[in-house]
């Protein structure tokens, strides 16, 4: 037997908890399911621009690498292999590398940027459910203790 001599659900329904009766938040346990869906699906699109991230950079290495190897003999055909001109021309490659290395890093922190916003959104999204839910527990409760004293 349980409190009161009810037994099964209903006995549950009406039974103290050690910390007194808390509500059940529907809405919040749904609003949680939904902000753990909406943070995974950012969470994949993170990884995917980091995995792009990596592709581009090393496709950029590479480009830039079978460049500078063209150089030297682009110099030599014109007979200029130890003039101020190759070391002039072989350092632009690199400066021309690192340029676009980070323009191209620019645009993937702005995406980067872009998720952590949504990130935020959900987030107060999220709390703002929560709050209402306590808000709205919390007037029930002034509401009921008034009933109480004036009973």
């Amino acid at each position: 037997m349980s409190p009161a001599g009810i037994q099964g659900r209903d006995a549950a329904a009406i039974a103290p908890t050690p910390l007194g009766n808390v509500p059940k938040y529907a809405a919040a346990a749904k609003g949680g399911q939904d902000l753990r869906r909406r943070l995974s699906g950012l969470q994949h699109q993170r990884e995917g621009y980091g995995r792009q991230r990596a592709m581009g950079l090393d496709d950029m290495s590479r480009r830039f690498g079978d460049m500078r190897r063209q150089v030297p003999g682009q110099f030599n055909q014109r007979g200029m292999l130890d003039s101020g001109q190759f070391q002039r021309g072989l350092g632009r490659t690199y400066t021309d590398e690192l340029r676009e290395a980070g323009r191209f890093e620019m645009g993937v922190q702005g995406a980067l940027d872009d998720l952590a916003s949504q990130q935020w959104g959900a987030e107060q999204a999220y709390a703002g459910q929560r709050m209402g839910g306590v808000m709205d527990d919390a007037s029930r409760r002034a509401v009921l203790a008034a009933q109480i004293r004036n009973a």
